[in-house]
């Protein structure tokens, strides 16, 4: 029972989790992906601030520099109108980037009228090469091509944040699970052990011990059981000692007919008769005589089935050789000096 209860607990447990685990995964896993590539579009914007971040821009050298300074793993640089490329390029040729968009239609020309007019260049995610690129187009007045912002990060960098959290849902899903264990334990224990004591208690009560009694605490169901076998156990002790009074008071009221036989056997005028009945009253007054020792016993005696062999095996002997003797006759019995008493 113990052991059901726990794998009933843990599996539900374990179905609960992986209901809200799973879910909670692939959110988990969109909502780190959507931040990563949010994260490229930041340095993207950053990098164009720093490009107008002075009254003359920054040098190849300076521009080289400050690139370094960005995140491991991604691959960031700009791209000049004549092909020159500072920092590190994404993966494959420039010729082979995706046009940015809003800068195709003029083919990268725009006029100082048209720069005063059009709002400020947005980035452009897209996807390329197992990842993810975004472009921003830097607009110079001092210059008739844009400048091109470019930060790549594959699928696998953008992904890689996802570990810690899964490892923390991991975790918090196993202590979940190892938290339900251990309540279905404490909770198997408090059940189980009053349980166990009754099925004992019943045990003893089936073996004779009628003085024994079970325990009344733990769930209410459980110490009714208690209650209820410990009723019929005092149940069961009030028969007996029902029983051996009747027996005691039958065997009192044997003892005037047993009288008035012995007064009869005396009166007989055969000595021989008279003594041959005697003896057979002696011999059933001894019987009745144990009947009612046996039956006057202490409340609490002999309740447990007990016998001692070799004390029952004496009486008898001495209980047949004193009726061998009062009717004339020799009986011998010789007990082995190995008889123990037998429990």
């Amino acid at each position: 029972m113990r052991r059901r209860i726990l794998l009933l607990v843990a599996g539900a447990i374990t179905v609960v989790v992986l209901a809200f685990a799973v879910p909670l995964a692939l959110l988990v896993r969109h909502v780190v992906y959507d931040d990563a590539t949010a994260s490229l579009r930041d340095e993207a914007n950053r990098i164009a601030n720093y490009l107008h971040s002075g009254y003359t821009p920054p040098t190849d050298a300076q521009l080289t520099a400050y690139l370094a300074t960005l995140p491991d793993g991604r691959a960031a640089s700009v791209v000049f109108a004549d092909g020159t490329v500072v920092g590190t390029p994404p993966p494959g040729s420039t010729a082979d980037l995706p046009p940015v968009q809003g800068l195709a239609d003029n083919g990268g020309h725009s006029s100082d009228e048209d720069r005063h007019r059009s709002a400020p260049p947005q980035a452009t995610t897209v996807s390329y090469r197992n990842g993810r690129l975004v472009q921003l187009a830097v607009l110079d007045p001092d210059r008739e091509a844009p400048r091109v912002v470019c930060v790549y990060a594959s699928d696998d960098e953008l992904h890689s944040g996802e570990n810690g959290w899964w490892l923390l849902l991991g975790l918090s899903s196993l202590g979940l699970l190892l938290l339900g264990i251990g309540a279905a334990e404490l909770l198997t224990r408090r059940l189980v052990r009053p349980l166990v004591r009754t099925a004992q208690t019943a045990h003893r009560i089936t073996a004779g011990d009628i003085t024994a009694r079970a325990p009344t605490d733990g769930p209410r169901e459980i110490a009714e059981v208690g209650q209820a076998l410990n009723r019929l156990g005092e149940r069961v002790d009030e028969l007996i000692a029902e029983e051996r009074e009747t027996v005691a008071d039958l065997s009192h009221r044997l003892r005037t007919p047993l009288t008035a036989l012995r007064l009869d056997a005396e009166s007989l005028r055969d000595p021989d008769e008279a003594e041959r009945v005697g003896a057979h009253v002696t011999a059933l007054e001894r019987m009745l005589t144990a009947v009612i020792h046996a039956a006057r016993r202490p409340q609490r005696e002999g309740r447990m089935p007990a016998c001692d062999a070799t004390a029952v095996v004496t009486e008898r002997v001495a209980f047949w050789s004193a009726l061998a003797e009062d009717q004339g006759r020799d009986v011998a019995v010789e007990l082995p000096e190995s008889a123990l008493p037998v429990r």
